[in-house]
């Protein structure tokens, strides 16, 4: 009936963390049916908050994971914390802002490779203790995405390309 909601996708991890923060961020894309859910502070290989990424496809009218992206780099935390599939559903952006051992806030790039999210190239400003990818966004055409680094308080600004990012301004 008109005004009824009706339950789309149950995640129901294999051993459920309180902490996970499962769904903090979300990217749909409609015209490819994908989605990407965030768990930002997972816990991944005994890393408290690591976090990781999952990826789901509409197939036949249900949403089914395809993929759990774990961040690359070793000493992210919080891989997941922002998301941004493009609107051809072939490019992803994750970023993981916090660090530890002095580390800076970092942005992965991954394309869709034959049904698989796979690590294309990675973005960081190089500034210790930055929060690089706090928050990510793009423009209307998605020529533009914004990125914060919001302990400097900056924004950089680039061009996009596929998963390739040319900063443009600061």
């Amino acid at each position: 009936a008109a005004g009824e909601y009706t339950e789309v996708l149950k995640h129901e991890p294999g051993s459920p963390s309180q902490w996970s923060k499962f769904g903090l961020q979300i990217s749909v894309n409609a015209t490819v049916d994908a989605m990407v859910v965030a768990a930002p502070s997972e816990t991944v290989s005994a890393v408290n908050e690591k976090g990781r990424v999952y990826y789901y496809k509409k197939i036949a009218g249900v949403w089914t994971l395809q993929q759990t992206i774990d961040c690359p780099g070793a000493n992210q935390l919080n891989f997941g914390q922002r998301t941004a599939m493009t609107s051809d559903g072939l490019y992803l952006f994750i970023s993981a802002p916090n660090h530890t051992g002095g580390l800076n806030g970092i942005v992965y790039a991954y394309q869709l490779v034959s049904g698989t999210w796979v690590l294309a190239s990675q973005y960081t400003q190089g500034v210790v203790l930055d929060g690089f990818g706090s928050a990510m966004q793009f423009n209307g055409d998605q020529s533009l995405m914004a990125i914060s680094a919001p302990n400097l308080k900056r924004v950089y600004i680039y061009g996009v390309s596929g998963s390739v990012l040319t900063l443009r301004k600061t």
